[in-house]
């Protein structure tokens, strides 16, 4: 992980969940490498996989559905993050192609000031 780290708004918890979603989803798509990179309130999760076909694409948010084997996933993964993602107001980005994926999540940036005063 590289990258300069500024305050966002968003929990340790659903933070963690939404970093640990991206970089398992991101493993299991990867030929060889998951790149994580966070540029101040962005954070993004590279693989060089296969891309996300179309048709996946207009369902990987919905609960339950995976393309992983049966026992293999819940297909709740990306369900998960989504919500956790608009609870704490940041958005997803999604950039695929048959070099890869990239999920760049865009987190809200506190303040400068309210992060100097602790909130």
């Amino acid at each position: 992980i590289s990258g300069a780290v500024r305050p966002v708004f968003g929990d340790p918890v659903s933070t963690q969940q939404i970093v640990t979603n991206l970089i398992a989803n991101g493993l299991d798509a990867a030929r060889s490498q998951v790149i994580v990179q966070v540029d101040g309130p962005h954070l993004t999760v590279r693989d060089d996989g296969p891309g996300i076909e179309r048709e996946v694409q207009a369902r990987m948010f919905e609960p339950f559905f995976s393309t992983k084997s049966v026992g293999e996933g819940t297909g709740l993964g990306l369900a998960i993050t989504r919500k956790l993602l608009r609870e704490i107001g940041a958005r997803l980005e999604i950039q695929t192609s048959p070099a890869g994926s990239e999920f760049r999540v865009c987190f809200t940036e506190v303040p400068v000031r309210a992060a100097a005063e602790g909130g």
